[in-house]
């Protein structure tokens, strides 16, 4: 059985910085922090059908044109 141990955030850095270089580690961590942060959407309107059946909604109605050739 494997066994996940949390590791202290100092030698996570220094593995890290050790495998990545100072420099990418730096930029990496620039760039998360002035990342704009990710919105969750207004409705549900725009949630695909995967999430909406996570939870609990019916899936969204097909559009109109990929019916249009079943008629």
């Amino acid at each position: 059985m494997t066994r996940y141990e949390l590791l202290p955030l100092n030698m996570m850095l220094e593995t890290a910085i050790a495998h990545y270089g100072p420099r990418r580690v730096l930029l990496a961590a620039l760039g998360g922090f002035f990342a704009p942060a990710k919105r969750a959407p207004q409705d549900a309107s725009q949630l695909g059908d995967h999430l909406r059946r996570d939870v609990g909604l019916p899936p969204a109605e097909p559009s109109s044109h990929y019916l249009g050739h079943l008629r």
